[in-house]
């Protein structure tokens, strides 16, 4: 899994370095409640955007639970302009996630010490305000499927996460 996340992010590369010509770079960052991603979107033309992130949360519960993931990913979407500064977009994100987490129980004798990765697809819809020819303002949601392997601790058959469900997030962009 990790080497195809690697040779897509490559060949997204190669191919935004391909149409360098046409090609509007910039960065951006979501705002959630749980945590934050940081973009880079690479608009290719008017109605292409290849968008790479990376998002890393570290949570705590007092002295008995740890957890930090780290998620990579590379969203593609389909640019509609609707008015002059106004666009929707749709398509999707795929993302390598990887966490570690620590447990730890004094009072029952237990503690663990868990390594998972996986991918995570996210189809999603979003739009964005112009603010300036440089910054924009817009929301997203998505519905995302989450599929993660166990490594370590109870590493136990059946105890594989799997998860989906809805995101949304606001996000501010600035093109160079």
């Amino acid at each position: 899994m990790k080497n195809a996340i690697l040779v897509a992010t490559l060949a997204t590369v190669m191919s935004v370095q391909a149409q360098a010509a046409e090609v509007d770079a910039g960065v951006g960052i979501s705002i959630e409640s749980d945590d934050s991603t940081i973009y880079i979107p690479i608009d290719i033309g008017d109605s292409v955007r290849i968008e790479p992130g990376v998002r890393y949360s570290e949570t705590e519960i007092g002295s008995q639970l740890k957890a930090d993931v780290l998620d990579l990913s590379v969203g593609v979407f389909k640019l509609l302009p609707i008015r002059e500064s106004i666009r929707l977009y749709f398509g999707g994100r795929l993302a390598y996630v990887q966490a570690e987490i620590v447990e730890n129980y004094p009072d029952d004798l237990f503690d663990s010490n868990t390594d998972e990765d996986g991918y995570r697809i996210s189809p999603t819809l979003g739009f964005e305000y112009q603010v300036t020819e440089r910054f924009s303002v817009g929301g997203e949601a998505e519905w995302f499927y989450l599929d993660m392997d166990r490594d370590g601790g109870l590493n136990a058959p059946g105890l594989d996460q799997k998860e989906q469900g809805t995101e949304t997030r606001i996000l501010f962009r600035f093109k160079f």
